[in-house]
C-alpha cells in the first residue's frame, strides 16, 4: 500500500512538472508573440487615426484601438497568471510577495506578507513548484476563510523553507478536496503541509519543505 501511494505521488509530481513546463511554454508565447502582435496593431492603428483626422471612420478606428489596447492586456494578464514573470527577474521571495500583493487586490482584502529569508538556493525548477504550491495554498485560504486579514510569514529555519498562512476562521471543511492537493503537493517536494492553531485562536496553514535532500552517502 505504502509503495503503490509513493508511486502515486511519483507519478503526480511528474505530471505537475510537465504542466508548468507546459505553462511556461504557453505564457512565453502569449508574451513574446501575441502580446506584441496586438501593440504593434495598436500603434498601427493609432497611427492610422491620426492620418484621418476629422473623418467620419476616425472614432470608428479610436474603438478598434480601445479594443486592440483591452486585449493585450488581457494577454499579458493570462500569461503572468500562466508565468511569474516577477520569479523569473527578482526570485522566489519577491515573486511570493507580489503574488499576496495581487491577491489583495483581486480579492479586495488585506493579506499581509512578512518576509525575514533571501532567496534559497534551488533548482529553478524545484522553485516553479514551490511558487505553484504556494499560489495553491494562498487560493485555499482566501477561500475557506472568506473574510479578515490574511498574515503570510516565510522563514527559513534549519534547512527548511517554512510558510505560515494565519488565517480568521479557517474552515478547510468548505474545500477538502482543494486541502488535500496542497498535501500531496507539499508532500511531492519532500515537505509537509499542516493546519493548525495560532495564539490568537485563528487558522494557520503551515507549509514547510526541506532546502537540502539529505545526503544518502551518510548514515
Amino acid at each position: 500500500m505504502n509503495a503503490t501511494k509513493e508511486q502515486l505521488r511519483a507519478l503526480l509530481a511528474n505530471i505537475r512538472r510537465a504542466q508548468e513546463k507546459h505553462k511556461a511554454i504557453l505564457a512565453r508565447t502569449l508574451h513574446d508573440d501575441i502580446s506584441q502582435k496586438l501593440t504593434a496593431l495598436s500603434i498601427e492603428l493609432s497611427l492610422l487615426q491620426r492620418r484621418l483626422g476629422s473623418h467620419p471612420e476616425s472614432a470608428k478606428v479610436g474603438e478598434l484601438v480601445e479594443l486592440s489596447s483591452q486585449a493585450s492586456a488581457s494577454v499579458r494578464q493570462l500569461s503572468n497568471g500562466l508565468r511569474s514573470k516577477v520569479l523569473d527577474a527578482f526570485g522566489l521571495m519577491a515573486a511570493l510577495k507580489h503574488e499576496c500583493q495581487q491577491a489583495a487586490l483581486l480579492c479586495e482584502r488585506s493579506v499581509e506578507f512578512l518576509c525575514d529569508a533571501g532567496d534559497p538556493k534551488m533548482e529553478a525548477s524545484v522553485a516553479d513548484e514551490v511558487f505553484g504550491l504556494f499560489q495553491e495554498a494562498l487560493a485555499l485560504a482566501m477561500r475557506s476563510s472568506p473574510s479578515g486579514k490574511i498574515k503570510v510569514t516565510v522563514s527559513t529555519p534549519e534547512d527548511c523553507l517554512r510558510f505560515s498562512l494565519d488565517c480568521p476562521r479557517f474552515l478547510v471543511t468548505g474545500d477538502p478536496l482543494g486541502w488535500l492537493d496542497v498535501r500531496e503537493r507539499a508532500l511531492s517536494l519532500n515537505g509537509k503541509a499542516t493546519l493548525q492553531k495560532s495564539k490568537r485562536g485563528s487558522g494557520l496553514l503551515v507549509l514547510e519543505m526541506p532546502l537540502k535532500k539529505p545526503d544518502p552517502t551518510q548514515s
